[in-house]
């Protein structure tokens, strides 16, 4: 198994953590924490989600921008967590306790910003 996969994101599911354009590095695991950035593979795509819970052989994620839609992983589907993000002109290290802790204050707050977000496109 690879020691770290880089990857280059499309798409704006994890935003405003990660935008569109961004790269992430991610380590090949299957220990990953409620809160954590999870990278799987459905079909011929790669994607990242916020892991929300784990029973038996699936874990469960979901994006930051969509309140509602929950993905059913399989482990054997799962490529590992996300451990830095490179965004641009700056890198993120999200393999420290005080970025587990904001990513879990994110996962919470998420619903309010993503209503807080499309009250203000609907009234451009």
């Amino acid at each position: 198994m690879a020691e770290k996969l880089l990857f280059k994101l499309t798409g704006s599911s994890m935003y405003p953590l990660i935008r569109e354009g961004s790269y992430i590095l991610v380590k090949p695991t299957k220990k990953i924490f409620f809160g954590e950035l999870v990278v799987f593979k459905e079909g011929d795509k790669i994607i990242c989600h916020r892991l929300i819970f784990k029973k038996n052989h699936f874990f469960y994620s979901k994006s930051d921008t969509e309140l509602f839609r929950i993905e059913k992983l399989n482990i054997e589907n799962i490529l590992g967590k996300v451990v830095m993000v490179i965004d641009f002109k700056k890198r993120i290290f999200l393999n420290n306790f005080f970025w587990y802790l904001k990513s879990l204050l994110f996962f919470f707050f998420t619903p309010i910003l993503v209503i807080f977000l499309n009250f203000f496109k609907k009234n451009e």
